[in-house]
């Protein structure tokens, strides 16, 4: 039964979870066990459970006789349905996913005709598919309906509280009123509710660790506290960004009143303590900015010469903040809209320093004041801990993806099922990305 606090989303965009029961009722639809001693420690899920609990199969897995699937989300149809009135809800924005159990394991399976057009999701896949594989697992039911939200958006607001779709779905951030304060939290999910949409791994450090790119610095093997050791860095906090923001939250705001713009204008303030400015004019600001205000661009690998780097909200989240804790320099976190999936384990003032645009320049002054050296450094060293253990394996990155399938599938249940009896997906194939 779909919660009346759901009502005005279904009526409007129409339920996207379908479940066909052929045995006449329905079936949930779970996980069963991910065997993983890493997984012993990890916290519950919103219904109580934690990732690598037993589950009891009451229910034989039941396949037609066409070796279909029970359980299919309609999206194509709907998705088109709605575009017309939102191209936000496209499958440009969108894909379509279904993790079937098949008699070789379960797999992941897509769209033919979306197989060109998944964008960021494929590394989602990519991540699901290794987790698969390292913690063999599948579902009670035949198939996990499978929802990505795969561009910048996650159709939240957190100003007005309102979430776009009404519907469960993966995207690469949450808002920041969604994440826990700390991992110590039994419920990642519980601290807001008005927003369905799930946090993934980072595909940005996915990519990097896939690719051994030098986007992840290394403080450990990369010899960066000999080639930038803190005695010798300079006494300043820096950043450097393009014009972007929020549309959402600031598109109305003239450039400069977006939060990035208050960040330059604090380091025209006081340029003895922040260098920021940006490299780069984009998005409607292109047209009216002087290219006169741009600064130099500034690697990340030459960042590491400050000691400290501030890192702030674009178009939404910060997708370089978790490789800039790789840095052996402080990293100040302007605070957030947005998050991704590592908020809830990362420790203000334990792996990063917080401020607000209101109070950065007394935060940069704390940093650079020698009696606190030891403070900081014992950040640095935090944050570079974290670092090697969640962004240097491939295996944390599959941990956290099945993390995120566990979460979702919590959201699925509590949002509901509805019983629809049209024809399922015949075009069906294994996301080979």
């Amino acid at each position: 039964m779909v919660s009346p606090r759901k009502v005005g989303g279904i009526s409007t965009y129409v339920s996207l979870i379908v479940l066909y029961a052929t045995a006449g009722r329905h079936l949930l639809f779970r996980l069963i066990r991910i065997p993983s001693p890493l997984l012993e420690t990890r916290q519950r899920t919103s219904t109580g459970r934690t990732l690598n609990e037993k589950r009891l199969v009451d229910e034989p897995m039941i396949d037609d006789e066409h070796g279909r699937n029970d359980f299919i989300v309609h999206f194509d149809e709907i998705l088109s349905r709605n575009q017309e009135s939102n191209n936000h809800t496209s499958a440009e924005h969108f894909a379509a996913l279904i993790l079937r159990a098949d008699r070789a394991g379960p797999r992941v399976y897509c769209r033919r005709t979306q197989m060109k057009s998944l964008s960021r999701g494929k590394y989602f896949v990519q991540m699901l598919r290794q987790g698969l594989k390292q913690y063999p697992t599948r579902p009670i039911a035949n198939a996990i309906p499978i929802l990505i939200k795969h561009d910048d958006s996650n159709g939240c607001y957190p100003v007005t509280h309102n979430d776009k779709y009404g519907f469960p779905r993966l995207s690469w951030s949450i808002p920041a009123s969604m994440a826990i304060d700390s991992p110590q939290e039994d419920d990642p999910s519980s601290s807001s509710t008005w927003c369905d949409a799930i946090s993934m791994p980072s595909y940005k450090m996915w990519k990097d660790v896939h690719k051994k790119k030098e986007g992840i610095p290394n403080s450990r093997t990369n010899n960066t506290n000999t080639l930038y050791p803190w005695s010798e860095k300079i006494p300043k906090a820096v950043w450097r960004g393009s014009t972007t923001c929020n549309n959402g939250m600031y598109g109305h705001l003239p450039l400069s009143d977006i939060p990035r713009s208050r960040l330059v204008k604090s380091s025209l303030e006081r340029p003895d303590l922040i260098d920021a400015g940006f490299h780069k004019l984009v998005g409607k600001y292109a047209k009216v900015a002087p290219r006169s205000i741009l600064k130099e661009p500034i690697p990340l690998s030459e960042m590491m010469k400050y000691k400290a780097i501030i890192d702030i909200d674009g178009n939404n989240w910060s997708a370089r903040f978790p490789s800039l804790l790789c840095t052996n320099s402080i990293i100040i976190k302007i605070t957030p809209d947005f998050v991704d999936q590592y908020a809830h384990e990362l420790v203000p003032n334990v792996h990063y320093v917080p401020s607000s645009l209101d109070n950065l320049t007394q935060v940069v002054e704390y940093i650079l004041d020698s009696r606190n050296d030891g403070i900081m450094r014992e950040i640095v060293k935090k944050a570079n801990e974290w670092c090697q253990l969640n962004l240097r394996r491939k295996e944390s990155f599959a941990i956290k993806a099945m993390h995120a399938l566990e979460m979702y599938r919590d959201s699925l249940e509590r949002y509901g099922v509805v019983s629809w009896e049209s024809p399922v997906f015949d075009d069906m194939v294994e996301c080979d990305v």
